[in-house]
């Protein structure tokens, strides 16, 4: 990696541990409120950049440009599990993925951690909308009614999906 990258990746790295900390302040203050309505009070439901908004919790490790950090977190342009079937991007956002398990994986050594209770369901279905339809994809919108069905059907599960999990799932009507 070179110097100038270097830099901007400590930089982005560092603006978004301050509005984690935030974040994390924010829900130590807020007297047990679930962090999925801290979160909802944030934005706008019908901000229609509301997606793009959200992205700041993503672009640390996926980028600006959603190419990703290689060898530690895999780009959204044109990724399989983002463009795909929604409900795979639905659960990877919700609950994480971890790729270490995948033989052969480029991204051994990276775990997504889930946001899901750090967002709403329109807020998982803006950024994944907007992701979706950013650095030349072009996969159909996400709607907060397909992610309120998907953390329904799996409000139980608490640690991030597997590769081959995902696709058990998604072999599935």
């Amino acid at each position: 990696m070179n110097r100038s990258r270097l830099i901007v990746l400590i930089t982005v790295l560092a603006l978004a541990g301050s509005g984690v900390g935030g974040y994390a302040a924010m829900r130590a203050s807020s007297g047990g409120v679930p962090s999925a309505l801290i979160a909802a009070s944030t934005w706008d439901h019908h901000d229609p950049r509301l997606g793009e908004k959200a992205y700041v919790m993503c672009q640390a490790c996926h980028g600006l440009d959603g190419r990703g950090i290689p060898g530690y977190a895999p780009a959204l342009a044109g990724s399989a599990w983002l463009n795909g079937d929604g409900r795979a991007a639905i659960l990877i956002t919700l609950n994480g993925y971890d790729a270490t398990s995948e033989p052969g994986a480029a991204y051994v050594s990276s775990r997504m951690l889930g946001h899901g209770g750090q967002l709403a369901d329109h807020e998982v279905a803006g950024v994944l909308t907007w992701a979706r339809q950013q650095w030349g994809n072009a996969a159909p919108s996400i709607t907060a009614d397909d992610v309120t069905a998907v953390r329904g059907r799996f409000a139980t599960r608490t640690t991030p999906w597997s590769p081959a999990e995902l696709r058990a799932i998604l072999s599935q009507p």
